[in-house]
């Protein structure tokens, strides 16, 4: 169980990584986006369709109160009139059979409901009158077809008052005894009628719903019926989109404001027996979309508020994840240093005890080696052959030269040994390459390689430039010998604020991974006629210097031998 939880706690570890996290965070963000996007519009489309719907339908009903109220009213209007012209029939009846007065026409009038009667002569001039004050402007004129026998009876209509505002309907008829008689209704009447039977009645009923704000019947002039707690609304003159209801003839609505208040109106035009009576106007009380709105935005808040909780926890789950692959990380970076000062210190121990070896056998030896050497010299030189001289000296020869061949190699076992102090200085590093470059450049090219040096920029350095030398040449010894015909070798040289790195990059034929941990040591070399001590003495050199030698090699791929080294000069 336990290897089953930390197993999938490192596979989690591989794959939740921050740039995931912020992935997943804003797929959920814009899901949620979209899902508050969508429901705020469906639902603001639905508000607004029952809105709609609402008042169309209340429209169409106010459209046929309407007309119904006009036919009642236009019914009322013929009946009143009606009567008017059958009151005045019978007053012209009656003075066949008895003279007028002014008061018998005032008794007559007020018995009838009539507002005034006038009678006029064959002239235009009145003879009796109910009431002496009341006349119409400029009644001669109206009345002339009657006088002139053209006209028997005449529907004035809607005049004006001669030193009065009031406004009366006027209907006139031929006199028997020739002229004409007038009679009319007062305008307030009729609108008191129009008033009590009228579609104002009927719209305070429906406004009373408080979901209505108010309800108007609007032409081009003015505002025709309306609900009491209204004052006025915008004019045809100055309202687009009053005149495109009225043009197009259809259903329009629109978000506007009424009193400060934000509403939604319909607008509906109005017809009664194909005649125009202008547009029913109907606004609404916007808050239910402004409520659905506040839900919304509600519903996003808690939404968003239970994200940010999501995402602050994978955050944290991420952010300890992340120190733990850090600290990881950071252990693996000791725990590698660690092996390979180990790994120095051991190689660094094997290499002290094989050079304490070194010297004591080369000791041991070089002694009784110097015997052998001037025995050897003293018997050529005093023991001459009876015959086969030549045959005897090429003998003494190779004899010589084996000697001079295990001096060398004593010689370099102590210097590996006890080597000499560094001589530490501070110098060009680009410069002993350029010099070990045009050293090696003619043995390269003999061998069919190409010798290339990639830096050439100035880089200083505290070193011992000999032992420096002497190791990269060791180093570049071996590139060459590994390297076939048509390959090349890479020379490069980098630094840092904290470290300096030369490169001798080959395209020989590698190290094979089992002796990569052998090359530096003594005597371990795979060449014919290698000594094994150009690896270990480089690997020695730059210890001494506080670097370290990194090497990257794949067999058939070729090696990077890297020089790391501290650079001192920057600090």
């Amino acid at each position: 169980m336990k290897v089953s939880l930390k197993a999938h706690l490192a596979r989690y570890k591989k794959t939740i990584t921050t740039k995931t996290l912020v992935s997943v965070f804003v797929i959920l963000f814009l899901i949620l986006s979209a899902s508050a996007l969508i429901d705020y519009f469906s639902r603001r489309r639905a508000v607004i369709e029952n809105m709609t719907h609402f008042s169309q339908l209340l429209a169409n009903t106010i459209q046929k109160s309407t007309a119904n109220s006009i036919y009642i009213y236009n019914l009322m209007e013929h009946y009143i009139e009606s009567r008017l012209i059958s009151n005045l029939k019978l007053l012209n009846n009656l003075e066949l059979i008895r003279n007028f007065d002014n008061e018998y026409l005032k008794r007559f009038a007020a018995e009838t409901f009539i507002f005034h009667i006038n009678v006029y002569n064959q002239r235009g001039e009145r003879e009796y009158s109910s009431h002496s004050e009341r006349q119409c402007i400029n009644i001669e004129k109206l009345i002339e077809p009657i006088l002139q026998g053209k006209e028997s009876e005449l529907t004035l209509g809607i005049q004006s008052m001669q030193n009065q505002d009031e406004k009366i309907h006027v209907i006139a008829l031929s006199r028997i005894k020739g002229g004409a008689i007038v009679g009319s209704i007062t305008v307030r009447k009729l609108f008191s009628i129009q008033k009590y039977i009228g579609i104002e009645k009927y719209l305070n009923s429906i406004a009373s719903d408080s979901s209505i704000i108010y309800i108007a019947i609007q032409d081009s002039n003015s505002i025709t019926s309306g609900t009491q707690n209204l004052d006025s609304l915008s004019r045809f003159s100055s309202d687009e989109l009053l005149r495109d209801v009225y043009r197009d003839n259809q259903f329009h609505w629109r978000i506007s404001k009424f009193k400060n208040i934000k509403i939604f109106e319909a607008l509906l035009p109005l017809y009664v027996t194909n005649k125009s009576y202008g547009i029913i106007r109907i606004g609404l009380d916007y808050s239910p979309v402004q409520k659905m709105q506040r839900d919304v935005l509600q519903h996003v808040l808690i939404r968003l508020i239970v994200l940010l909780i999501i995402s602050f926890i994978l955050f944290s789950y991420s952010i300890s994840i992340q120190n733990i692959q850090l600290l990881e990380k950071e252990k693996q970076k000791i725990t590698n240093e660690v092996y390979i000062l180990q790994h120095d210190l051991r190689q660094k121990e094997k290499m002290s005890a094989v050079g304490e070896l070194a010297a004591g056998i080369a000791h041991e030896i070089r002694n009784p080696l110097g015997a052998i050497s001037m025995t050897v010299q003293r018997l050529a030189r005093e023991f001459k052959p009876i015959d086969g001289e030549a045959k005897q000296k090429r003998l003494f020869d190779i004899i010589r030269k084996e000697i001079d061949h295990i001096s060398a190699s004593i010689k370099n076992l102590l210097q590996f040994s006890k080597p000499a102090p560094l001589q530490m200085s501070p110098n060009r590093l680009d410069k002993i390459i350029d010099k070990i470059v045009d050293l090696y450049c003619s043995k390269a090219t003999d061998a069919g390689i190409t010798l290339i040096w990639l830096n050439h920029t100035e880089v200083r350095a505290i070193i011992d430039p000999v032992k420096i030398e002497e190791c990269l040449v060791n180093i570049l010894e071996n590139a060459i010998t590994a390297t076939p015909p048509r390959g090349k070798i890479e020379i490069g040289l980098k630094t840092t604020k904290r470290e300096i790195a030369i490169s001798v990059k080959d395209t020989g034929s590698g190290i094979s991974q089992e002796n990569i941990s052998k090359i530096y040591n003594l005597y371990f070399t795979t060449k014919s006629d290698g000594t094994g001590l150009g690896l270990a003495h480089a690997h020695q050199i730059v210890s001494e210097h506080g670097g370290k030698i990194r090497v990257d090699s794949h067999e058939n791929q070729g090696t990077i031998f890297t020089i790391i080294l501290p650079n001192d000069n920057a600090n």
